[in-house]
């Protein structure tokens, strides 16, 4: 909850990388069945959820659903405490209460665009469509 609260209005820089590091986390509860994982996911989705400011992707994701879920979670702030810097960024919280309903089936690509959206890269995606040949005539 703190990290999806921090978005990436936080930060430490780290000289050998010459970058910043965020505080993404992808944090996983394990226990046995009735232990509270449940109960503790619903209700910190339910104080994030009072907030508009806090944007929060459905639980159940493909690849491009999850791309254009942090596409339209879009953030634009004024940051006064570093010398009025103005800033925009994208970021989303997931919460979900079974890893099986996030990640169905394993798949490298998604697996992949999960590891570049925790490190920040910048992605540059469109959207494509097919379409068939009666929708020419």
């Amino acid at each position: 909850m703190v990290a999806a609260a921090l978005e990436r209005k936080r930060w430490v820089y780290v000289g050998a990388y010459k970058a910043n590091l965020y505080p993404n986390l992808y944090i996983f509860l394990c226990g046995g069945p009735a232990t509270g994982k449940t109960v503790m996911t619903s209700r910190v989705a339910k104080l994030l959820g009072k907030t508009e400011k806090i944007h929060l992707a459905p639980s159940s994701v493909s690849r491009a659903s999850i791309i254009d879920a942090l596409r339209d979670a879009r953030r634009h702030i004024i940051m006064p405490n570093v010398g009025v810097m103005e800033a925009s960024y994208n970021s989303l919280a997931i919460i979900t209460n079974e890893l099986n309903t996030l990640i169905p089936v394993y798949e490298a690509e998604f697996m992949s665009t999960l590891t570049d959206i925790y490190d920040c890269y910048k992605r540059k995606e469109r959207k494509t469509c097919r379409l068939n040949s009666t929708q020419f005539k």
